[in-house]
């Protein structure tokens, strides 16, 4: 008996993509895009996603119900989570983003006030970086692919209510120390 027969059948096994819930967690990241919106309501938006695998839960808040009454449980070594900075938060969204590439990079706070808008424009470039990408602006010919992937980073997420009386998961971002 071919134990292979039904190859052509069958579709292709997935990793959960699920996202931050709470509890504290170390992860390594295996990801880091820049995403432009061709949806005809977001058109041109920008958004970053980061894919981060859990290779330790810290906090564990096993199962919980969220403010908004839903039943969740935290994240589980193995999982990959995703988590998205839709750049239209504004100031928010900058603020996660500098959090996370500080964390990634184990920038310092001190460091970190050194770089200039033209600099951070350029790390962020780069953080997202995949081959065959086009970069306006930036001369790509001497980067690497994904200069944070493999790196191990602390992942904070705690719900809070927003007003409209849907549950939203605040993620921090720390060095895995």
């Amino acid at each position: 008996m071919n134990p292979f027969k039904n190859m052509t059948k069958v579709g292709f096994s997935r990793k959960s993509n699920n996202f931050v819930n709470d509890g504290t967690y170390i992860g390594e990241i295996a990801d880091v895009k820049k995403r432009v919106s061709t949806h005809p309501a977001k058109m041109g938006q920008i958004s970053i996603i980061i894919e981060i695998n859990i290779l330790e839960v810290l906090v564990n808040k096993g199962e919980y119900t969220s403010p908004a009454g839903e039943t969740k449980r935290s994240n589980q070594a193995g999982e990959t989570v995703t988590v998205f900075i839709p750049m239209s938060w504004g100031e928010g969204a900058i603020k996660l983003l500098k959090m996370f590439l500080c964390a990634a990079a184990e920038i310092s706070l001190e460091d970190a006030q050194q770089f200039d808008d033209t600099s951070w424009f350029e790390f962020v470039e780069k953080a997202c970086f995949h081959l065959g990408d086009e970069v306006n602006d930036l001369v790509t010919d001497e980067w690497g692919e994904q200069p944070l992937k493999g790196k191990e980073i602390k992942i904070i997420g705690h719900t809070k209510l927003t007003n409209a009386g849907k549950d939203f998961t605040k993620v921090e971002f720390d060095q895995a120390v």
